[in-house]
């Protein structure tokens, strides 16, 4: 196989949603770099025999020169992982073959456990309002639609952030659908999300208030 790069995003949930064609690329490259919680990382290189904690840039790029080099990636490759998408530019720059895999998207991921956990009924919601956490914190945003916040490296800081956010427009007891990388997930009201400890890639799902 030739030298250069595939990033593959591996879905909001790695172990459930990661793809046979995302698994066989990287099963095929001499190197694998991952940006994933430990859970998730541990159960790739397990499955792969192979992997190691992305480091800098650099060093993944110093990898595709010596054989062919994959990085594993939260969510999808080219909507939600800003690592991802900084590796694909300096992969141009410097002439770096680079080919980036499809994957579930955590927004399609998000939509399918809501309709089973929070009762959405399909068809019946007329739009939907999708953020990076770090974008949401920044953004006005009005509550009448359906919001997925995702984030590929949430701290428990963060979610005390978001919840303080969300509370400005949603009711105390209004349900909030969690669901992490490492295949937790659970409903709580808005009050109860500041206390829940986390870290890593997530996805936060709210019904529109009424």
């Amino acid at each position: 196989m030739s030298n250069g790069i595939v990033i593959c995003g591996l879905g909001a949930v790695p172990s459930e949603e990661a793809t046979l064609e995302a698994l066989a690329a990287l099963g095929g490259c001499d190197e694998v770099f991952t940006i994933l919680d430990a859970g998730s990382h541990r159960w790739l290189r397990g499955l792969l025999g192979k992997g190691e904690p992305f480091s800098t840039p650099a060093a993944l790029l110093a990898a595709a020169r010596r054989g062919r080099a994959g990085l594993a990636v939260w969510g999808h490759a080219r909507t939600t992982s800003a690592q991802a998408e900084e590796v694909e530019r300096l992969c141009a720059a410097e002439g770096v073959a680079c080919s980036v895999l499809s994957s579930v998207s955590p927004l399609s991921s998000a939509a399918a456990r809501a309709v089973c956990l929070l009762g959405w009924e399909k068809g019946t919601e007329k739009g939907l309002q999708a953020y990076d956490l770090e974008a949401y914190l920044k953004a006005d945003v009005e509550a009448c639609f359906p919001l997925v916040v995702f984030s590929e490296t949430a701290q428990t800081a963060d979610l005390k952030a978001l919840a303080g956010a969300l509370l400005k427009r949603y009711p105390k007891r209004h349900p909030i659908l969690l669901f992490s990388a490492s295949g937790v997930e659970r409903v709580l009201a808005l009050e109860e999300l500041s206390a829940a400890a986390f870290s890593g890639g997530c996805v936060f799902v709210a019904p529109h208030a009424s």
